[in-house]
């Protein structure tokens, strides 16, 4: 769902300790794919689901002279699929599909786009897995959506869907389809006047190139194009507004035929954050362009809101990109200044289960006018939240466990020396194992640790001793929460070389390398094992 803030969360919890089909506990190990950087950008499959990975095998054989993988990726909702690119200088650009059901990648399909289209843009996978729908450049000029049904053997023949473009028209990157994936929405400027709107049109045989525009007299407004369906499919929301700083969302009823008429539910004053059910929404606004502002709250049903209620009562302003909901919903999360320096940011909750707001608790631990908190991350356990930050100059980077019923009851997992840094944090994927990379120093490399928040005590350094000028980077939990990942990477000339390594989170500091000797990594993404 989108957001106009910007998240507090810099990891979220990878993987799930349970199958989400049967319920039981997930299955051992990892299967992984990786990309390579120049010069010879290709991608490779690792079965990791033993105790030692297997060797990387090339998923795209042959790949002609010429021909370079895309170093960008993705996997359908399930992971069923592998979507990939190719780019030839002279003979343009391909998407392709891989059967990822089985224990070893299937053969490579390609999507058979219409001759001349080209420089393929947004690619998205409806729900249910059965459509691929692409954005490319058209051959009469500018950008027309494409959709294809997806055969059991990866075949994929798209058509053009969007409305047809006169002269000077395009279609914008944003697409999505509705819940059921019945229907889709899409920004557009087909007609060439300079005017976006907001397009509704069906899936279904016969429904390619046909949509009606329900934006009406309040179009998106500039460049701000995200639009998305309520869980229910029964409104479409799109975002409007001159910047992506100041955006409002209207709302359309598309129960009807046609569908009502749009209507602003969110100001284009400020950010917003919807509650994962859609039942309220977190409204910052400010006077002009100041960070700082005030926190609301609002309920929301369909095109419908309630009167907005302030939230934080104390002295102080409120970050304007530092707030959103707490895992259950519950509570409001935001850092707030205190009034006592502007940027001595505090981490503030508000309990929103009420009639009213609750009066705002602190539960960051005490800042000077030196300290701030500058990250939150929110995992799927509604009981707490953890954050970092510095509490004054002369301390270190500190990571800290706050219980959201107890904020007095908070823990200190970790702390570096007083001129050190912690940055990436990522959750496990339970949300109470936590890996961070963490340096000694400012500007010194950094090394991968571990420490469990259920049950906390030092943490323990996870990486296999690092070659000279290396650090750690894209940590990732494997799906059982058993087994970490990381890159190795480090400045090579004016280029970065990165190699991808396990380790077991039983058997600190005993790595091994996933990635060939001779490859340099750019993008991995991981994939559970396949059930028996």
């Amino acid at each position: 769902m989108p957001t106009s803030g910007e998240s507090m969360t810099t990891g979220e919890p990878t993987g799930s300790t349970t199958d989400s089909t049967t319920g039981e506990p997930a299955l051992p190990g990892t299967r992984v794919v990786y990309s390579t950087l120049a010069p010879a950008r290709e991608l490779y499959f690792v079965d990791c689901t033993g105790e030692t990975p297997g060797a990387p095998v090339r998923i795209h054989e042959p790949n002609e002279e010429g021909w370079l993988v895309t170093t960008v990726f993705q996997f359908s909702p399930s992971g069923r699929w592998l979507q990939y690119n190719r780019f030839h200088e002279t003979l343009g650009r391909e998407a392709w599909l891989v059967d990822m059901s089985g224990p070893m990648p299937g053969v490579p399909k390609r999507v058979e786009l219409p001759q001349g289209v080209d420089e393929l843009g947004t690619i998205l996978f409806s729900h249910d897995e059965s459509k691929l729908a692409l954005r490319a450049a058209d051959p009469g000029g500018g950008f027309q959506f494409h959709v294809c049904t997806i055969e059991p053997d990866g075949t994929c023949v798209p058509e053009s869907w969007g409305v047809p473009l006169q002269p000077g028209g395009t279609h914008r990157r944003s697409f999505e389809f509705s819940p059921d994936d019945t229907r889709v929405t899409y920004f557009g400027d087909p007609d060439g006047d300079g005017l976006n709107q907001v397009f509704l049109g069906g899936t279904a045989p016969g429904d390619a190139g046909v949509a009606v525009a329900v934006s009406g007299d309040l179009p998106p407004v500039d460049d701000t194009e995200v639009a998305w369906f309520s869980q229910d499919g029964a409104t479409l929301y799109y975002t409007f507004g001159p910047t992506p700083d100041r955006q409002g969302v209207r709302a359309v009823d598309i129960t009807s035929d046609p569908p009502g008429d749009p209507k602003t539910v969110v100001p284009n004053e400020g950010r917003f954050e919807f509650r994962a059910d859609e039942s309220a929404v977190l409204w910052w606004s400010s006077e002009g362009s100041a960070s700082s502002g005030d926190l609301a709250v609002f309920v929301i049903d369909g095109t419908k809101v309630g009167p907005s209620a302030p939230i934080h009562d104390e002295p102080g302003r409120v970050s304007d990109r530092v707030f959103e909901w707490s895992a259950d919903g519950r509570f409001a999360l935001y850092r707030a200044n205190g009034g006592v320096v502007e940027d001595a940011w505090a981490l503030f909750a508000s309990d929103l289960s009420g009639p009213t707001p609750a009066p705002p608790v602190r539960l960051s631990a005490p800042i000077t006018t030196n300290g701030t908190v500058d990250r939150v991350l929110v995992g799927p356990d509604p009981s707490f939240v953890l954050y970092t930050g510095w509490p004054d100059l002369e301390t270190g980077h500190q990571l800290w466990k706050v219980p959201l019923e107890s904020p007095g009851d908070r823990v200190l997992l970790a702390e570096t020396s007083n001129i050190g840094t912690i940055l990436e944090v990522v959750l496990g994927p339970e949300g109470s194992q936590v890996i961070f990379a963490s340096a000694s120093e400012l500007a010194g490399e950094h090394d991968l640790f571990f420490v469990d928040a259920s049950a906390p005590a030092a943490p323990v350094k996870l990486n296999a001793p690092l070659k000279a000028g290396e650090g750690v980077a894209r940590l990732a939990f494997s799906h059982d929460g058993r087994r970490v990942f990381y890159n190795a990477r480090k400045a090579v000339d004016d280029a970065t070389v990165q190699r991808l390594l396990q380790v077991e989170v039983d058997e600190p500091g005993a790595a091994v390398q996933v990635s060939a000797p001779e490859h340099s990594v750019g993008l991995a993404l991981f994939l559970p094992p396949v059930g028996e």
